[in-house]
């Protein structure tokens, strides 16, 4: 869905909106520059994410008011630290190891 997509809630270090009273498939506008621009690469430094999940990355190299030079170009998976010394985000929950509940024992009083 890289065509009609918002920037990820959770995604920190883009700026891209879509233009007021545009609808829902309007073409976000993004203004957050790379810090290393090449023709082959693209590298963004102050991006953090703090939700867990999986993120397609969507990116456009020229003309990106048309929504068909918006391409997918990878995936990033965010998973919880193995571990952690604070809070960790609800999204992460259902990545977090649990441990099996014990079997209930059943102690009778003998006579």
């Amino acid at each position: 869905a890289c065509t009609h997509s918002n920037v990820a809630e959770g995604v920190e270090g883009l700026v891209c909106e879509r233009p007021p009273g545009s609808d829902v498939l309007a073409a976000a506008v993004c203004d957050t520059y790379p810090e290393l621009a090449t023709p082959w690469l693209h590298r963004w430094t102050a991006l953090s994410i703090s939700k867990c999940g999986d993120f397609d990355v969507c990116h456009c190299n020229k003309d990106c008011g048309d929504l068909e030079n918006w391409k997918l170009s990878g995936t990033i998976v965010v998973r919880p630290p193995l571990s952690t010394s604070g809070e960790v985000d609800p999204t992460c929950d259902a990545f977090m190891p649990t441990t099996p509940t014990p079997p209930a024992i059943n102690v009778e009083e003998s006579h």
